[in-house]
């Protein structure tokens, strides 16, 4: 039981952290403009034990002639962007380095990812709840009285 419960507590912080970072995302596209950018290269990063994540560089001109170049914060496992390839951009004009690529992928995964986690822990942590309960309920009405 105490597992479980564990794991419902665990799972719905998880949850809670999602929603957060989706609050925190909606509330950065209120300040962001669209725009375009051009990948200029590709980051490759090895980690022991894992395969390889590509995260691209992104280069583009702000309309007060700046050039901004960016690496985008989600990496792939394959190569899903190519250098040369033109690429719409949200940014906010206060902080253009924090540009982000206009993508349901890159902008909501993480959250929505986050959440599914949390959501997995939480019924996970629920049906061992729920199963101790009826487990402690089989018992008691089992035994010959």
């Amino acid at each position: 039981m105490l597992i479980g419960l564990f794991f419902a507590i665990i799972g719905a912080v998880v949850i809670f952290v999602g929603w957060l970072l989706q609050q925190s995302i909606r509330e950065q596209l209120n300040t962001m403009i669209s725009g375009t950018g051009t990948v200029v290269e590709i980051i490759k990063v090895d980690e022991i034990g894992e395969d390889p994540r590509f995260y691209p560089v992104i280069e583009f001109r702000t309309p007060a002639g700046e050039v901004i170049r960016f690496e985008e914060k989600t990496g792939g496992s394959q190569f899903a962007y190519r250098v040369g390839q033109q690429v719409a951009i949200l940014y906010d004009p206060q902080f253009p380095q924090d540009a982000r690529i206009d993508s349901w992928f890159e902008l909501w995964f993480p959250a929505f990812a986050v959440i599914l986690l949390g959501s997995g822990a939480l019924v996970a942590g629920l049906a061992g709840c729920g199963m101790a309960i009826f487990d402690t309920r089989n018992q008691t009405t089992s035994h010959p009285g």
